[in-house]
């Protein structure tokens, strides 16, 4: 087989995994964001806070996709935008204690769903597609 017929499968799989993982995320009671919208929110509580070009930079997208996003999520009261302290023209975004707890539930689910997904892997077969997925994903 051709190594684009291998990258073709692969690229097939890692979207079908993607699919499975956000099917059961949107299962979650109270929930209703989309995956860009949980990329975000997850960006945004690895940071702390973080700038909007900062996070359009991270998901390689224009800094109006991301400002549209955290409007979304702002109406649904998941961020804040606060003014940047060393920077007067420069806003920060910052996650509600609203999100804190639903980012704590979801991540939870995902684990519980990829673990599930993964128990098809042996021991070895896992730490393999690790150590890959880690030296293509950098």
């Amino acid at each position: 087989m051709s190594r684009d017929i291998y990258i073709k499968e692969i690229i097939e799989s890692v979207n079908t995994l993607k699919r499975a993982v956000c099917s059961r995320m949107s299962k979650i009671k109270g929930v209703s964001i989309t995956p860009s919208q949980w990329t975000v929110l997850q960006i945004t509580h690895n940071a702390k806070s973080i700038h909007i070009k900062d996070i359009a930079k991270e998901m390689n997208t224009t800094g109006s996709a991301s400002t549209q996003l955290i409007n979304e999520l702002e109406n649904k009261q998941y961020l804040k935008r606060t003014p940047d302290p060393n920077d007067g023209r420069a806003t920060l975004i910052t996650l509600t204690n609203k999100s804190k707890k639903m980012i704590d539930d979801m991540e939870l689910v995902m684990h519980e769903s990829c673990a599930e997904l993964f128990r098809k892997l042996s021991d070895t077969e896992l730490k393999t597609f690790s150590k890959i997925y880690s030296k293509i994903s950098k």
